[in-house]
Formats: structure tokens, sequence, C-alpha cells
């Protein structure tokens, strides 16, 4: 038993079985320790597990304030943007995206794309890749974004010079190259200057901006010139900024950034998914 001002820290739930397989029983016994049950790992409101959709059945349930914050900043931010609103959007795969794609082309003037998925874009409009990742799946996808974009009168930019490298490693060999030269025995790992700089003049001119997911393989330093530069760029920048994703807050972090944004989503997986305007579990289980 508890006393007054004491925490019980239980290890991470999804190492026991009956979290990931939403095992009633299991948050049964979860329910036994507490009295009130208090959602406050909007990272997690996606996932349909024990302690996140099955928990609230069993105590009295609400979300927590920094839930609430979470959900009415996005919310805000997607229904009542300022003009021009700029998505900044990287990572690796356009298939994980196509939702939040097909929203905010209707609600975004600009898109910028960056990281590995706009090596798909690339091979949907022809150019070669060399050794880089994209998605063979999702070509008519890119296709059909690109020409939802026009259509929509969202402008959608795509790099114009990438930095490419032999091997993904620090000290591999590299260089910067327009779009239409990648050699065929390297792969892209970051945005070019020229990308940079048109990507910066946007940034400038916008009122709102919400960027997801960094310009290229920013772990290695070598390779995280781009999306170091763009996380600058927004945090100096007098737009309303929102940052989601692990990945791009990894990158604020490293750049001391953290302050300069009004808004770090603390989900990945959860912030998207309510981007894309899906339900989540999570929300649903308490309602």
């Amino acid at each position: 038993m508890l006393k007054d001002g004491e925490i019980l820290l239980l290890q991470n739930l999804r190492f026991h079985p009956g979290e990931t397989s939403n095992d009633e029983e299991f948050a049964k016994f979860l329910a036994s320790l507490a009295d009130i049950y208090v959602f406050e790992a909007f990272g997690t409101a996606h996932r349909k597990h024990a302690s996140v959709v099955s928990l609230p059945k069993f105590l009295p349930s609400m979300i927590g304030f920094l839930t609430e914050k979470e959900i009415n900043t996005i919310n805000g931010l997607i229904e009542q943007a300022k003009k021009p609103f700029l998505f900044i959007l990287g990572g690796k795969k356009i298939s994980d995206k196509i939702r939040v794609f097909e929203r905010l082309l209707d609600k975004a003037q600009i898109i910028c794309i960056g990281g590995a998925m706009a090596c798909t874009f690339f091979k949907a409009l022809g150019y070669q890749v060399g050794k880089s990742f994209y998605e063979e799946d999702s070509l008519d996808v890119a296709r059909a974004i690109m020409k939802k974009a026009e259509q929509r009168g969202c402008k959608l930019l795509l790099p114009q010079d990438v930095m490419v490298a032999k091997t993904i490693s620090d000290n591999t060999e590299t260089k910067y190259v327009s779009r239409e030269e990648i050699p065929e025995d390297y792969q892209v790992v970051d945005i070019g200057p020229k990308t940079f700089e048109i990507y910066k003049k946007e940034i400038n001119s916008a009122n709102t901006i919400l960027w997801n997911g960094p310009m290229g393989i920013y772990e290695i330093p070598k390779f995280s010139w781009g999306s170091k530069s763009i996380a600058l760029t927004i945090g100096m920048s007098k737009a309303i900024k929102i940052c989601g994703g692990g990945d791009t807050a990894e990158v604020l972090n490293s750049s001391n950034l953290i302050s300069h944004f009004d808004h770090i989503s603390t989900g990945g997986g959860a912030f998207l998914k309510f981007l894309e305007g899906s339900s989540l579990p999570a929300l649903e289980a308490i309602s």
C-alpha cells in the first residue's frame, strides 16, 4: 500500500504480453492498483493496448493536462491556422503519411518535402535515385499527391539538389548534386544548399509552420546540416511553429532550439494519426 506522497513506477508495460494483446484481465490487475485513471501518455494514444483502451473500463477515467494541450493545440492549428500555412514533411515513407497528405493538401498553402520520401517523388517524376531508398509500391501515390496538390492550389516543393553519399557513415565520400544527376553508386542523405534557400524563403513568409520528419539522416553529423538548418530557420521565424515526431524533436533538442517552438508534440505515431483526422483509441476509451 502506498503512503501519501509516494509514487509507484511500473516498468515499461509493453514488456508484458497482456499489454500488447489488450488483455482485460491484465487491465483489471492494473486497475486494482489505483482509484482513478488519468491518461497522460499522448504518444501511445493510437495503440490498442490494455493500459490504453481496457483500463479505463474499470476506473473513473479522464485525460491529463498534457494530453488536453496536445488535442487543443493540434486541432486549433489545423482548423484555424494563420495563412500562409506551411507544412514541412520529412522522413522515410510516403505510405505512412498518405492520409496526412490527403488532409493537409486542403489546409496548407505550401508543403516542403525532405527525407528519403523525396526519392519516391523523384522516381515518380522519372529521375534515377542511385542506391537511395524509395517505395516502388508508392510511385502512383506520389503522382496522385502531386496532381492533387496542383488541382487544389497547394504548392508542393521537392528538393532541387541533395547531398549524396557513398555509404551511410560519417567518414564517407559526399557531394551535392541536382536531383536529376544522382549517381548510380550513391544514395541521398540530406537536402542541398539550393533547396535550403528555397525552403528558407517559404519559412520566412509563413505565418503557421508545422514540421514533421527530418530532412535527411540527421543521426550522422555529416548528414545533419539540412535538418539543423531548417530547424534554426523555423526557430527564428515569426510564425506560429509546431513540431511533431520523436526524430524531429531530437533535431531541435540537439540544436538547443526547443524553447523557440510554440509546441512540441510528445507523440510520434499518435501525432500523425491525429493530424490525419483518425480517431485515437485512448481518447475513445475515455469518452
